[in-house]
């Protein structure tokens, strides 16, 4: 994180691809709906932590 950090705040956004299988999960894939879910869990912390800097995290 701390690598990419800089780069987020220089262009104020952090776009990260996620899916709505987070959403919906289907019992066929428990393992990766699940990282689905961490990964929308961790963008919306970061979306949270990089605000005062007026940074997008977005899904």
């Amino acid at each position: 994180m701390h690598a990419v950090l800089p780069g987020m705040r220089a262009i104020g956004e952090a776009p990260f691809v996620n899916h709505d299988s987070a959403v919906r999960p289907r019992p066929d894939g428990a393992g990766t709906w699940t990282t689905f879910a961490a990964q929308g869990a961790y963008s919306a912390m970061l979306d949270d932590g990089l605000a005062p800097d007026h940074v997008l995290v977005a899904t």
